[in-house]
């Protein structure tokens, strides 16, 4: 009996992680300008760490470490470390960032995290993270609400509440990463142009072969079938052929 087989061709490309950029400063002498980050996921672009013009750097191995924070129990808004989270080709949500650190005996003793979408007018965290000691800690900031964006966001770390302007404070000196953005990362759906489309009967089934003539960036494709172009079932999942020329896929029914 003849059998009509619709076929689809599908495009994966979206993926979730949990933390998409994290910053190591193992390594560091302390008094960078600024800083690279070590990891960014795919569809984050690479960042890097800079401070406010209120606050100064100062060396100390292993960390970003900085001097001159207010002695104010308020933020002054120049006292800060900041990086930029830029999206590429994605939507990012931002729920929380974890930072390890230090601080010295008059280092600033209260920390707060504003953002760029509302010009850092206000307080994103749930908590306003209290230190008093000079011993490593590690920190998280959980977002009230969630960023969401396919923009680039600014993330300031605000110190304050210094015991003198010579106290130092810096993220650092953690066993792993010292700065980790957390939350989700979904892929925009790739444009493509598709080329040499066949599907052709051989003996003990049906050969579908393709070309992708734009392929960047596939994670892979997803082959489906449908007898009544209603409700399609999986054959195979194929990587991409190195992300640039032709993809083949052979499949029987």
């Amino acid at each position: 009996m003849k059998k009509a087989l619709l076929f689809a061709l599908l495009l994966s490309s979206n993926f979730v992680f949990a933390q998409f950029l994290t910053f190591d400063f193992a390594g560091a002498a302390g008094n960078e300008a600024s800083f690279a980050s070590n990891t960014n996921a795919t569809g984050v672009a690479p960042s890097s760490i800079t401070r406010g013009a209120g606050i100064a750097p100062q060396n100390n191995a292993n960390r970003f470490n900085s001097d001159g924070f207010t002695t104010a129990a308020t933020i002054d808004l120049t006292d800060f470390l900041e990086f930029t989270i830029t999206p590429v080709n994605s939507t990012i949500t931002i729920n929380s960032i974890t930072v390890t650190s230090e601080r010295s005996i008059q280092g600033p003793t209260m920390f707060v995290i504003r953002a760029s979408q509302d010009g850092f007018a206000t307080f994103i965290g749930t908590n306003t993270v209290t230190n008093t000691g000079t011993a490593i800690v590690t920190s998280t900031f959980t977002f009230t609400s969630p960023i969401t964006t396919t923009t680039p966001v600014t993330i300031r770390l605000f110190g304050f509440a210094a015991g003198g302007a010579s106290g130092t404070f810096g993220p650092g000196e953690g066993a792993g990463n010292d700065i980790i953005v957390n939350g989700t990362v979904v892929l925009t759906p790739l444009p493509v142009k598709f080329a040499n489309l066949k599907a052709s009967k051989k003996a003990g089934g049906i050969e579908i072969s393709f070309s992708n003539l734009t392929e960047s960036d596939v994670v892979n494709y997803s082959i489906e079938r449908s007898a009544k172009g209603q409700q399609y079932s999986s054959i195979k999942e194929l990587p991409p052929a190195k992300n640039h020329g032709r993809s083949i896929f052979k499949g029987w029914d």
